[in-house]
């Protein structure tokens, strides 16, 4: 559940922006925000992105089911992931990600649905148009949801650190994205601008040794 300082972050936290608060979030935000929760380990975004995606797009879909915990969908994993996202454990890659929550998807039920990687190799011009129609059509379809693979030291600063979040809503108007940051003890929801997360996408992921990017997960 969203607490009231995630829903603060929503309307107030923007970290590359200098104009007022921002507008009430659209786009997955509805169906993303009651299922918003956060990482149980060091490691394991990719699960809290995954089973928050899953949650989410059983809602768009009208299931009316109830919602999957993250250790019920670990448990349909195998035991690499579960390794990857104990405490200390190596996290997974960008393709490693978009086989899981395809098999994911799959598991609860998703037999018509695609993911597709997309790595964010620079942050030109043509890159950024590309993310942006990426993510204005995400905003246009809740069968359609994003997850971000970006390095948290380029917007936070610090240390390099590799992570995935969903992506909750875009404000075109204002060139910024809303992303469910499941780093919950530090940041919970923030707003930053569609170059700012683009620039942490780009960075190299050591166990792959490919750029970060992004997921497009859709459903039918």
């Amino acid at each position: 559940m969203m607490t009231s300082r995630g829903l603060l972050a929503i309307g107030l936290l923007c970290t590359s922006c200098t104009h007022g608060p921002a507008i009430r979030a659209g786009g997955d935000f509805p169906n993303l925000a009651p299922h918003y929760e956060g990482q149980k380990t060091d490691s394991s975004c990719s699960l809290a992105s995954t089973t928050m995606v899953l949650n989410a797009l059983q809602r768009a879909s009208g299931r009316g089911v109830a919602p999957v915990s993250q250790e019920t969908v670990l448990a349909k994993a195998g035991p690499a992931w579960a390794a990857a996202v104990a405490n200390g454990g190596t996290g997974l890659t960008l393709d490693q990600l978009r086989t899981q929550v395809g098999e994911t998807l799959r598991d609860f039920g998703f037999s018509h649905h695609g993911v597709i990687a997309v790595h964010t190799g620079n942050a030109g011009a043509e890159t950024l148009a590309a993310f942006k129609k990426d993510l204005l059509e995400n905003e246009q379809s809740e069968k359609v949801l994003m997850i971000a693979n970006f390095d948290q030291a380029a917007i936070f600063g610090g240390a390099p650190s590799g992570h995935f979040a969903p992506i909750g809503s875009y404000d075109a108007a204002n060139d910024r994205v809303l992303i469910m940051d499941p780093d919950r003890e530090l940041y919970e929801p923030f707003w930053v601008s569609s170059s700012k997360l683009l620039h942490a996408m780009t960075g190299t992921d050591s166990d792959s040794k490919r750029s970060r990017g992004y997921l497009i997960v859709r459903v039918k």
